[in-house]
């Protein structure tokens, strides 16, 4: 609409009733001073325009050989099967330690200080539900920080249900607006992902088991507060789905997941815009060799990029490794070129996002003399633009690793040390990777942290950690 950024309450909830977006058997109730319900039925994708069955696609084309795969082609002078400078075959697979790093860090990007001790924003037990989340995301809109998290729940009949949180709070921690909750009663329900175009949120999720057949991806349209405008609609349908995340690529909501059979494993992308309308599925763009497949993705303006890691099946405790790469796809969901490797890399937690004009894909790779966290930059189209930097050594790098690109730099947090409680290591480097300074928060909790995530706010970087305490939120601004 011509002047406005959002579409009035009115008119999103007529597009509900229309059921333009296949969302049948969808309501919302949103009590005056209380949270907003949304509860489905099902989420059908028969007959629904859109929709995608992955047992009719076409499996895509074999890579070709390529630096980082540890086959020796005519054109490189080694191939070790990393991307990594230091091991006497560099990242462009020439003989050597490979190009002279400069470690001193841009004097312009500032150092960052603490301004919020943490602050509960769901506490780990409301009265009806259960909170714990798969995976988690923090957003910035431009006036406020949203988030997403699994919910566990039984119905007055005592059905098991699961579903969807959301919440939008201020810079330190307030909620601003009624939190919206969708549930969906007696199927599984995860990996939930948001992403913000400027004016809409897509919220996209994996379902499972229950009563309907294999594994449905789908999303839906929420407004600048959070309410429900188009969906839930299908994106695609599979034997079994894994993760999926949702980003924005300036033009339309790119969604990247995991699905798998007995075959193998696959990561698939589709593209839809702000009115849910699907521009394109492509259920298959790379074929895993090995299963526990897991990806993250980020977009530029010019194309989605997911950084993948592919686990061998073997028994637990024998393999600490797995095979880091990306791949690049374009707004039409085709791949740029192949796929390209980085090399082995830790089981534990990797991570990409865009900032400004390049990717950063933090990750720790194997057989180094102790943890250290590590960055690829990437340009615009995914291609990696330099020796991958060493940003930081930690001890044992568990579960977790989020990032976020502001005020001229990066931060890396991750979290460490597991066996002596939750921390949680901040890395602040320059736009090249060089180390600025680093900080430990070690009050974040007893135990341990599941998930954390990050964003910038334009004054400073925000911080979400789910613990046994429930989400917790942080925040660090940028020192003049």
């Amino acid at each position: 609409m011509p002047g406005q950024t959002v579409f009035p309450w009115s008119v999103a909830a007529s597009l509900i009733a229309a059921g333009c977006s296949g969302g049948s058997g969808t309501t919302v109730d949103d009590a005056d001073g209380g949270d907003s319900s949304v509860t489905s039925d099902h989420v059908s994708s028969e007959g629904e325009e859109g929709s995608f069955d992955t047992a009719d696609a076409e499996p895509p084309p074999v890579a070709p050989p390529h630096c980082g795969d540890g086959v020796l082609d005519p054109d490189e002078e080694c191939d070790d099967g990393n991307r990594l400078d230091g091991d006497d075959c560099d990242w462009l697979c020439r003989l050597g330690p490979g190009e002279p790093v400069d470690d001193t860090p841009d004097p312009s990007v500032a150092d960052l200080e603490r301004d919020l001790p943490w602050t509960s924003v769901v506490s780990p037990l409301p009265a009806e539900d259960l909170v714990y989340s798969e995976s988690l995301c923090l957003l910035w809109t431009g006036s406020a920080y949203a988030t997403v998290w699994n919910l566990e729940s039984v119905d007055p009949d005592g059905v098991p249900r699961q579903g969807a949180g959301f919440r939008l709070f201020d810079r330190v921690g307030r909620r601003v607006v009624p939190d919206w909750t969708y549930h969906y009663p007696d199927r599984v329900f995860g990996s939930l992902d948001l992403a913000w175009s400027g004016r809409f949120f897509a919220l996209v999720w994996s379902t499972g088991g229950g009563e309907d057949p294999g594994c449905l991806i789908s999303a839906m349209i929420l407004d600048h507060v959070g309410k429900p405008l188009v969906g839930p609609f299908t994106l695609v349908e599979g034997p079994r789905c894994g993760p999926a995340t949702v980003t924005w690529d300036g033009e339309a909501f790119a969604a990247v997941w995991r699905w798998d059979d007995d075959g193998g494993a696959a990561i698939g992308i589709a593209r839809f815009d702000e009115l849910g309308s699907i521009l394109s599925v492509v259920p298959s763009v790379y074929e895993a060799p090995f299963a526990r497949l897991s990806a993250r993705s980020a977009s530029s303006p010019v194309a989605t990029v997911t950084a993948f890691a592919e686990t061998p099946e073997v028994p637990p405790g024998l393999d600490d490794t797995c095979r880091l790469g990306w791949l690049a796809a374009t707004r039409d969901a085709e791949l740029l070129r192949p796929p390209a490797e980085l090399g082995q890399a830790t089981t534990r937690p990797m991570t990409i996002e865009w900032g400004e004009r390049r990717f950063g894909l933090a990750f720790v790779p194997a057989y180094t003399p102790t943890d250290a966290v590590h960055l690829a930059l990437l340009d615009a189209a995914g291609m990696l633009v330099g020796p991958v930097r060493q940003v930081c050594e930690c001890w044992l790098c568990h579960q977790s690793m989020a990032m976020a690109w502001g005020a001229g730099g990066w931060v890396i947090a991750c979290d460490i040390a597991p066996g002596v409680g939750g921390i949680i290591r901040l890395m602040r480097t320059d736009a090249s990777g060089t180390l600025v300074a680093t900080t430990d928060l070690g009050d974040v909790s007893r135990d341990r942290v599941h998930a954390i995530s990050m964003a910038f706010d334009g004054e400073g970087f925000g911080l979400l950690g789910w613990t046994d305490w429930g989400l917790l939120f942080t925040r660090y601004v940028v020192v003049p």
